[in-house]
């Protein structure tokens, strides 16, 4: 859309012309506050001819014709306005402020109703002032009467001439906050004084000055403009002059009360602050608060002597009688309670909240104390945090160190990088460092240990010099003194550890009772819970080898594995509850029905058949005489053989899901014919053959077998040699016949 704007001639600001003339003919004795709304028309044509439609137009006031300027007031947007061949006509109100007697110029955007963006028309219009507000700046205050808007009169005054209630006369000064309408007098220009009747006391100034209203009080003043009262009661505000050292303050006799002395300063109480300081952006509230001050900046003290001695310390915050007293040059200081931070004078970056917190600090820097008490007795020390009452309370040059709870690393002086959270935590520490207490009185006893770490009630509670000990858990540790390396993560794990280490326990009550047994590891509830002195265990499972006392190198794996075991040692049982007396004994399961264990089958090893017996024990059968008694020749007890009936078959897929082709007898065919080639299973019934056994028998039948050849063939030999006789002598004789 292309667009063009034009003025009609004479359109007004405030009211149009002719509503002025309508005014001015009645000769105005009376001013009436107008509001801020006025009338502007104007002609807007579309495509190079009047418009006649329904247009959105939009207004925006600007401090220049130039863009962008500065937008002073909009954008009023006026929706569905009718434009009658070209003209159109609005009522437009940007509020107060906007029109101050500065140049504003008008920026006008039109588009058809509702349809697309706005297009701004150029140029923008210049607003100038109408009749009515000519005639308002420069009206006679005389001809004045009714409401008046403040603001409306601004930079005029109204004179006061004697017998109006005010002796002498004077000057009432208007301003942008006086409304004169039931306003009272609000101040006098000049050294005019108020006489009272009688000629003592307070003046009561009313509505007009002339009526009572005790809201509004005067004291008379003496020739040096002084007054006094017994009170004095104000209706509104009391104004003050600038501070300097000599005007603009509140004194409480020959000492200031209250003042404002020195850049963006405010200072109230008893010679709080000082007149001749040069520091800013300091506040001070009490008796003698930042007195001494010269030119620290940016502290602030609440309470009586709270930051008395600063001088150039700045950025300090102080609340609390006394505290930080002492101070002169600290800086990014902040104490909060009675005395705290009482003589830190260069110590910086410290938080003390808490009577008596760093009480003694001086130059310790970058400390953090909040509790009654809390890093009482530091003096130089750096870097540490104290949160709790007497938490570090006697704490003078440790350094990195954490207390949290009451009484938290009480006891510590000199020892650094330790953290303790909870009541009592490394209550006796001294100088022990790098340790970590998580818990009331959780490393309580500890004074010189080192790399400790208990988390839990009670933890690690008797250590005194152990180190590297970890302890997770109610009571973990609670009885270690000077063990060391040890792990407990349980309650109650190593409970009554004293000097034991090396020992790893991870499991409610675990290694319980040990003492002093070393390099131990137990996993699972109760877990060598009545190991005292036995090394070298490794328990893994509840209530594994929980009954072992003094045993040692024992190894349980599982549910009550190795539970029986007491003072054997060298065992391994994994998955049993082993046999108490066992010593160097590998118990596995306890009534598995199948066994499969890799790396067997297929392997090529040289050595001797593994056997089982009927209670699970493997073992090799032995053949040495010293393992054998009643010793007798088979003789004729192999001769079952005879009756046994050999057959080939097949396992069940269930066993052997190849088929492999398979020799061998029948159990219960053999069972008939020697019961003792069987083996039973363990609800008696029959299972296998002793196939060691047959082979025995088989042997003993070759034996006997080959005996009888080799006297068969003596025979066939001795037969042999008479025959081979018997034929040479037929042949001689045959011989002798021819």
């Amino acid at each position: 859309m292309h667009t063009k704007f034009t003025l009609i001639k004479g359109a007004a600001l405030l009211l149009l012309l002719s509503t002025f003339t309508a005014f001015y003919a009645a000769q105005l004795s009376t001013v009436f506050a107008q509001g801020t709304a006025f009338t502007y028309q104007g002609r807007l044509n579309d495509s190079g001819g009047p418009a006649n439609a329904i247009y959105d137009l939009r207004f925006t006031i600007y401090d220049s014709t130039n863009q962008p300027g500065t937008l002073i007031a909009g954008p009023i947007t006026n929706s569905a306005t009718d434009v009658s061949n070209g003209l159109f006509a609005v009522t437009l109100d940007f509020g107060a402020g906007v029109f101050t007697g500065a140049a504003r110029w008008l920026e006008i955007g039109a588009r058809t109703n509702g349809s697309g963006n706005f297009t701004n028309l150029a140029p923008r219009q210049a607003l100038a002032p109408v009749p009515y507000a000519i005639f308002a700046e420069g009206a006679s205050a005389s001809g004045l009467s009714g409401a008046v808007a403040n603001g409306q009169l601004a930079n005029s005054s109204v004179t006061v001439s004697a017998g109006t209630g005010l002796s002498g006369g004077g000057t009432v000064a208007l301003g942008g906050s006086t409304t004169l309408n039931n306003a009272g007098v609000t101040s006098l220009t000049g050294n005019v004084d108020i006489t009272a009747s009688p000629t003592s006391g307070a003046v009561t100034l009313g509505d007009t000055a002339t009526s009572v209203n005790t809201a509004s009080r005067i004291v008379k003043r003496d020739a040096s403009g002084n007054f006094s009262a017994g009170s004095v009661t104000l209706a509104n505000n009391l104004n003050l002059p600038a501070t300097t050292a000599t005007a603009g303050i509140i004194f409480s006799g020959a000492n200031t009360l209250l003042h404002t002395f020195g850049p963006g300063n405010t200072f109230a109480g008893v010679s709080a602050g000082n007149l001749s300081m040069s520091g800013s952006g300091n506040t001070g509230m009490g008796l003698q608060a930042l007195q001494h001050n010269t030119i620290g900046v940016g502290s602030t003290a609440i309470g009586q002597t709270a930051l008395a001695n600063n001088t150039t310390g700045g950025n300090n915050v102080a609340a609390g009688f006394s505290a930080m007293l002492s101070n002169t040059n600290g800086t990014d200081d902040t104490a909060v309670g009675f005395e705290a931070l009482l003589f830190n004078t260069s110590g910086y970056s410290d938080t003390a909240c808490g009577a008596f917190a760093m009480f003694s600090n001086t130059i310790g820097v970058e400390n953090t104390a909040s509790g009654m008490f809390a890093l009482y007795a530091n003096t130089n020390g750096q870097q540490n945090a104290a949160y709790g009452a007497y938490s570090l309370e006697h704490n003078t040059s440790g350094s990195d160190n954490t207390a949290s709870g009451a009484f938290a690393l009480f006891d510590n002086t000199s020892g650094q990088n330790n953290t303790a959270s909870g009541a009592q935590a490394l209550f006796s520490n001294t100088s022990g460092y790098n340790n970590t207490a998580n818990g009331a009185s959780a490393l309580y006893a500890n004074t010189v240990g080192t790399y400790n770490t208990a988390s839990g009630v009670q933890a690690l509670e008797e250590n005194t010099n152990g180190t590297y000990n970890t302890a997770d858990g109610y009571y973990a540790l609670n009885a270690n003194t000077s063990g060391y390396n040890n792990t407990a993560m349980g309650a109650n794990a190593l409970n009554f550890n004293t000097t034991g280490s090396e020992n790893t326990a991870n499991g409610y009550g675990t290694l319980y009772n040990n003492t002093n047994g070393v390099e131990n590891t137990a996993n699972g509830n109760n877990a060598l819970g009545a190991n005292t002195a036995g090394s070298h265990n490794t328990a893994d499972g509840y209530l594994a080898l929980a009954s072992n006392s003094s045993g040692s190198n024992n190894i349980a794996l599982g549910y009550l594995a190795g539970l029986f075991i007491t003072t054997g040692s060298s065992n391994i049982d994994i998955g049993n509850t082993g046999i108490s007396g066992d010593a160097s004994i590998i118990r596995i399961g306890t009534g598995q029905t199948n066994t499969f264990i890799a790396g067997i089958a297929g392997a090529a090893v040289s050595g001797a058949p593994v056997v089982v017996n009927g209670t699970g024990q493997l073992g090799v059968a032995p053949s040495s005489q010293r393992f054998k008694q009643n010793i007798h020749n088979m003789g004729d007890v192999s001769d079952v053989l005879l009756s046994l009936r050999p057959v080939t078959f097949r396992y069940k897929p269930e066993i052997d899901p190849q088929g492999i082709p398979q020799f061998g007898l029948i159990a219960e065919q053999v069972e008939k014919v020697d019961p003792d080639l069987v083996v039973h299973d363990q609800q008696h019934g029959i299972f296998t053959i002793r196939y060691e056994a047959v082979n025995a028998m088989l042997l003993n039948e070759f034996l006997k077998e080959y005996r009888t050849v080799e006297a068969q063939r003596a025979e066939i030999q001795d037969l042999k040699a008479r025959l081979e006789k018997v034929e040479q002598f037929m042949n001689m004789k045959k011989g002798e016949g021819k």
